[in-house]
């Protein structure tokens, strides 16, 4: 098993092998050291077993060296008696998408790290966007909101005891905006 018997232009140019080439290749001669033998294993308790088929997701090698991530969905090739003769695939490269992810990710975990920061700076902080809308409240801005008489602040809304206080503050935050924004 895992002999390559059929491949598309698709998957030669993924690989960067001609499909002469990959029909003269094992799967296995496509895949990092570390992961040979988990693939000869799954492939043969495949074979044996018959589970229901899953997406195989592996990191493989090119002609040039560089390590690509793909997605194979596949599903058995059987013979007239039933028997698993091979395997027949569909596969999908997707290391630009996980590297999308990743990026995400790590942006996400960035800009947390940088909000719980911010909530130990020990004067006020509200992040608004374009539309005042609240974005980010620290520790110390709901504090001294709470000390103000008539000031609350919730998820993403200030209210205020009157509407006065509120048209005030909303103007200054509006300013504080169209300044910054001229500054950048």
């Amino acid at each position: 098993f895992g002999n390559i018997l059929f491949c598309n232009h698709a998957l030669c140019r993924m690989l960067g092998y001609s499909a002469k080439e990959l029909k003269k290749m094992n799967v296995t001669d496509l895949l990092p050291t570390e992961s040979q033998d988990r693939i000869t294993k799954d492939i043969e308790k495949y074979a044996k077993e018959q589970p229901k088929p899953l997406p195989y997701i592996n990191k493989y090698l090119t002609k040039d060296d560089r390590v690509i991530d793909l997605e194979v969905n596949w599903d058995y090739k059987h013979n007239n008696l039933g028997d698993v003769v091979g395997f027949i695939s569909i596969i999908t490269d997707i290391t630009e998408q996980k590297q999308v992810k990743e990026q995400l990710v790590e942006s996400e975990l960035g800009k947390h790290a940088a909000l719980g920061a911010l909530d130990q700076i020990p004067f006020g902080i509200i992040v608004v966007d374009g539309d005042a809308m609240i974005k980010f409240i620290n520790q110390t801005a709901r504090e001294l909101a709470a000390e103000k008489d008539g000031l609350l602040i919730r998820q993403d809304t200030i209210f205020t005891g009157r509407p006065i206080q509120r048209k005030r503050l909303m103007e200054i935050i509006r300013n504080t905006i169209e300044s910054a924004k001229n500054n950048y």
